[in-house]
């Protein structure tokens, strides 16, 4: 079962909450994406069941969750910090409020 972490910017300061990468869920697999206008880290559904979603399928929800761009990449913690690419800090959500 997948579970989040609190990432903490160890340069900015910047926190944000996400899987950190790929995942299994409830409902099927996540990836970890990043939006290029919004810094925004958010979760996609790429898999549920027995259905794999794939470049412009119309199923597939390619946007940001924040803003609606599609100007979005696959994010993993190795990354950095959305705004400034500093190292994170993970902590797991059940550890932290956030």
């Amino acid at each position: 079962m997948g579970s989040s972490s609190v990432y903490k910017c160890r340069h900015c300061g910047h926190r944000f909450i996400s899987m950190g990468g790929g995942n299994i869920v409830v409902s099927g697999c996540t990836e970890s994406h990043l939006c290029q206008d919004c810094n925004t880290v958010f979760e996609r559904l790429i898999k549920s069941g027995d259905y794999n979603y794939k470049e412009g399928d119309p199923k597939e929800n390619p946007n940001c969750a924040q803003c609606d761009s599609l100007n979005i990449l696959p994010w993993k913690q190795s990354d950095g910090c959305p705004l400034c690419q500093g190292g994170l800090k993970a902590t797991p959500t059940c550890c932290e409020v956030v």
